[in-house]
């Protein structure tokens, strides 16, 4: 949400003569290829350019609805507090344009991560292997 808001600042503004009338915006991410049966791509060849690790936290922003997949660096750095990449992602955030570290117990510059069983800091104990590696956690 903190992207889609700065990207639709922009929205019906002629920042490129060659854009259409009632442009909107959107935060570009970086996409997952996925293959034809719907799996993840590994060896695909990109078509589209993609967000670089050192541009994550400039405001770019993608033209919706537009098979062309123009975008645009439309501020150098997004606002304090916004995730360096998908909201449901990641959980660092940028800072003064950089992308800081936040670990899963929430605090910044930490190296808190979580186990197989998604505990943070945990020791893979809450949880078993059912099947296959499908892991059940212990609470409920």
């Amino acid at each position: 949400m903190f992207r889609q808001r700065q990207c639709s600042i922009f929205n019906n503004r002629t920042i490129d003569p060659l854009l259409p009338v009632g442009v909107r915006f959107e935060p570009k991410y970086n996409g997952k290829l996925k293959t034809r049966d719907n799996k993840l791509c590994i060896a695909c060849e990109f078509s589209f350019s993609l967000v670089l690790p050192t541009e994550r936290c400039k405001l770019i922003c993608k033209v919706s609805d537009d098979r062309l997949e123009r975008s645009f660096v439309l501020g150098d750095r997004v606002e304090d507090g916004t995730p360096c990449g998908r909201e449901e992602e990641t959980r660092d955030i940028c800072i003064s344009g950089v992308c800081m570290p936040i670990g899963c117990d929430y605090k910044y510059a930490s190296n808190a991560t979580e186990d197989v069983c998604g505990v943070c800091n945990g020791q893979n104990k809450t949880c078993k292997l059912t099947s296959g590696e499908t892991f059940v956690s212990g609470f409920g």
